[in-house]
């Protein structure tokens, strides 16, 4: 039987420059060897581990965004009744901004005095923001800035008494603190805006 190319001695010979070490250098071949290979593998089993992580991380974000996904359709009935809703009772800014502003700073106005809170200092209305170019507004806005003060039962009331729905106001700021010369009161300082339907609805 003849024997394989692979098994001839005559290949499987050490090469001559092994050979001519001394068996102490031949040792410390192998040991620098040795460490070389287990350091390469270490390395590439990190990288292994890193790349298994990121894709299941991003496996895990995918699935979260599929589940809302499904969360969403599985409500699709609720949704549209609600955009429904939105549509029939969202008001249109059909009388001007400035007719907006005015009605606004009314309705805080009664609001803050019939929850017992004070004004501070007269309201400001805040300019409009405008929509970034190419970007479709989901909703035309006006909005005043007011520095209130009252207890803080109070201030609770106001809050819930101003963001009922069928309102639409919104406060898309708040800053609140306690009086520094009363603890038994709040200071707040708070955007408080309407929110219209967009244009064009």
């Amino acid at each position: 039987m003849k024997m394989p190319a692979f098994l001839d001695p005559a290949r499987l010979r050490m090469p001559a420059a092994f050979t001519r070490l001394t068996p102490r250098e031949r040792k410390l071949l192998l040991i620098v060897g040795g460490v070389a290979f287990a350091f390469i593998n270490l390395f590439l089993a990190r990288a292994v581990l890193r790349a298994v992580q990121s894709a299941r991380a991003e496996s895990q974000v995918q699935q979260s965004s599929w589940d809302v996904a499904r969360g969403m359709l599985g409500q699709e009935q609720l949704w549209a009744a609600r955009g429904a809703w939105l549509r029939q009772k969202q008001p249109a800014l059909t009388q001007g901004r400035d007719r907006a502003n005015v009605e606004l700073l009314g309705e805080v106005d009664g609001l803050t005095k019939s929850h017992g809170l004070t004004l501070e200092t007269p309201p400001v209305i805040n300019p409009a923001e405008p929509t970034p170019a190419g970007a479709a507004a989901a909703q035309q806005s006006v909005s005043v800035t007011i520095d209130a003060k009252g207890s803080w039962e109070a201030l609770v009331r106001f809050l819930h008494a101003a963001q009922q729905p069928e309102k639409f106001i919104v406060f898309e700021n708040a800053s609140i603190q306690a009086d520094p010369t009363d603890a038994k009161l709040l200071r707040a300082r708070l955007r408080v805006a309407r929110w219209y339907a967009p244009p064009g609805s």
